[in-house]
């Protein structure tokens, strides 16, 4: 691992990166409501955006490797910091569906610049405990989404104004990262690469295919969770907005305190430990929903499914070379990484489909079927690691 004394400001830079990949992410399940009244389309077209964020992200994600051979860190940073701004800003001013939908693919593509080359650059430049925290920050920016439009509904603003904000604060981001392009390396060298397997060879390694099930249920599951649960609690709970999306941000800001805490922990208990705790909380939280009890157990049930989802992915990476070994381990994630993508898109866009027969009541109910089914999934590969 390469290291100078410009490690710190880049570590606390890559930390605000990791803000700015989540701010975004924060916002959409509580402005979604509202966007489809001004456009005029159903609550299910949210599939439409979801699909449209998907399409960018991968787009970016598959050339990361030719766009981080030609261009610095700093450079990549800024240009998606700009893509994720204009994206935001066409959001805030559109009345047009069609064009909601082709801003979110450059939202997605900015996304999918930082996610996927920051964390091949992170790999060889920094430690497993920093990489650790920048999830975490991801969950400060997802969870300050949330935060900053319950403070405007509260101070009669619109959805349009979070927008803007954010929107803003991407731009001030990319300013700081064209200041900043001297302090970044260039792309890893290629004996720092791990050695390239042929994917039919990884393909046939047994349990693979559990194992992308596991990051597509997961990330569906936990994109489910903070898109619909301000619907949820807005359609079928008759919350005030303020209230319902105070409740929806504690899922996002639950995730990101129990990566802060489960990183300490972790120093003391095992990673298999950690997830065997970790799913059946989640299937917990869900539950508790699903009682539609009354608001206390609604809140509680966010908080816990938020809190227990916080180790999943980031362990279920780690495990990766323990359960398939090192050779294949470089295939396999990429393979969890593009399930994971088109989980969080397909999932939440058919739940959204179902709850036009079901209700929105049903659908806590729905995800706790899936909580229990992906839990299920994630021990059959644990006791493959022990």
């Amino acid at each position: 691992m390469k290291t100078s004394g410009n490690e710190p400001i880049l570590i606390g830079i890559a930390f605000l990166a990791f803000i700015s990949l989540g701010l975004p992410d924060g916002l959409l399940g509580i402005s979604w409501p509202f966007i489809s009244v001004k456009t005029g389309v159903p609550l299910d077209s949210l599939g439409s955006i979801l699909l449209a964020l998907l399409a960018g992200f991968i787009s970016t994600s598959v050339l990361s490797g030719y766009i981080m051979a030609r261009f610095s860190m700093g450079w990549l940073l800024a240009v998606s910091c700009i893509t994720t701004s204009l994206g935001l800003f066409v959001v805030a001013f559109s009345p047009d569906f069609p064009v909601i939908v082709a801003a979110s693919f450059f939202l997605g593509a900015g996304a999918g610049a930082i996610d996927t080359s920051f964390n091949i650059f992170a790999s060889v430049r920094f430690s497993p405990a920093v990489i650790n925290w920048l999830h975490a920050f991801y969950g400060v920016g997802a969870t300050a989404g949330p935060v900053l439009l319950t403070w405007l509904f509260t101070h009669r603003r619109s959805w349009e104004t979070g927008y803007i904000v954010v929107a803003t604060v991407q731009m001030m981001l990319a300013l700081l990262f064209i200041s900043t392009i001297r302090l970044w390396a260039k792309p890893a060298e290629k004996h720092e690469r791990p050695e390239a397997v042929p994917w039919r060879e990884t393909m046939g390694t047994p349990m693979v295919w559990i194992g992308i099930l596991v990051f597509f249920f997961y990330t569906g599951f936990e994109s489910s969770m903070g898109q619909w649960t301000f619907t949820v609690l807005l359609e079928s709970r008759n919350l005030p907005e303020s209230e319902a999306s105070a409740q929806s941000g504690f899922f996002w800001g639950c995730l990101t305190v129990g990566r802060i805490l489960f990183g300490i922990v972790l120093t003391r208990i095992a990673v298999s430990s950690v997830l065997k705790i970790a799913f059946p909380g989640i299937s917990a939280g869900v539950l508790l929903i699903s009682l539609n009890a009354g608001a206390f157990t609604d809140m509680a049930g966010i908080m816990l499914a938020g809190f227990f989802c916080a180790p999943v992915f980031p362990l279920m990476i780690t495990l990766t070379p323990v359960i398939f070994g090192s050779r294949h381990a470089s295939n396999i994630i990429g393979y969890q990484s593009s399930a994971a993508m088109l989980g969080a898109a397909l999932i939440p866009g058919s739940l959204g489909l179902l709850a036009d027969f079901t209700g929105w009541t049903a659908l806590p109910a729905v995800l706790f079927v899936l909580a229990v089914f992906m839990g299920l999934l994630a021990w059959t590969l644990m006791r493959k690691s022990e």
